[in-house]
């Protein structure tokens, strides 16, 4: 008998063993724990992906209890409800992805050449002379910082962006249980709210950028979310 809690301690320390075994033994698994199915298998993962119609990305249309208890919980928590693109079903998601998939055409990507070529010379001219690890040493660090450069994010602002974004999303997975958690996302948003206004009145995102992408369709009325009459 197949059994699977992801509520686990194990589990969260270290959910693959768990995976690898369920995709084995059942690829298609209804979990009591969550009053969900679980899909691991590669070929029903794709059929999921691909049938709009039938299911969706959004855990709160989980139903049972799992799907309240996410929608409760995100009710609690600064900007739980907001829309998130990979959590994100029609029409939502198309609205969200039609105006951020400009900041990703062909020429916004090789814009960022030299923004990538200058953050490798700056990563490699840090190392010390002899053999360093290559992920640790030059990827780990290279990934954030230019997801942070096509975001639009001002290089004085990185940090702040990112750490207020990690207050966010971590009231958004723990829910309200812990209020310092949610003080800390609340302050967070403030914070961030702020900065965003600040960036777009002082137009500093760079052009082609996700950041200006959005500053653009909000500037000429575009609606992320879709307006019911």
């Amino acid at each position: 008998m197949v059994f699977f809690d992801p509520l686990r301690p194990a589990y969260i320390a270290d959910p693959y063993p768990a995976l690898a075994a369920l995709r084995k033994a059942a690829p298609v698994h209804h979990s009591p724990e969550m009053a969900s199915w679980v899909v691991t298998g590669y070929e029903e993962c794709l059929r999921l992906l691909r049938d709009d119609e039938c299911f969706s990305s959004n855990p709160i249309n989980a139903g049972g209890p799992f799907g309240q208890m996410i929608a409760e919980r995100r009710e609690a928590v600064p900007l739980g409800m907001a829309t998130i693109l990979g959590n994100a079903d029609d029409p939502e998601h198309g609205i969200l992805r039609t105006i951020v998939n400009r900041a990703f055409t062909p020429r916004a990507i090789a814009a960022m050449r030299p923004a990538i070529d200058d953050a490798i010379r700056q990563l490699l001219a840090d190392i010390s002379p002899g053999r360093f690890e290559v992920m640790s040493g030059l990827a780990e660090p290279l990934a954030p910082a230019m997801v942070l450069t096509h975001l639009g994010i001002p290089e004085d602002g990185q940090g702040m962006f990112r750490q207020a974004s990690l207050e966010i999303m971590r009231a958004r997975a723990e829910g309200p249980d812990d209020p310092e958690v949610v003080d800390a996302a609340d302050a967070a948003v403030e914070t961030l709210m702020q900065a965003l206004q600040e960036w777009d009145e002082a137009g500093v995102a760079r052009e082609g950028s996700v950041l200006s992408t959005l500053f653009a369709a909000a500037h000429a009325g575009e609606e992320i979310e879709p307006v019911s009459y």
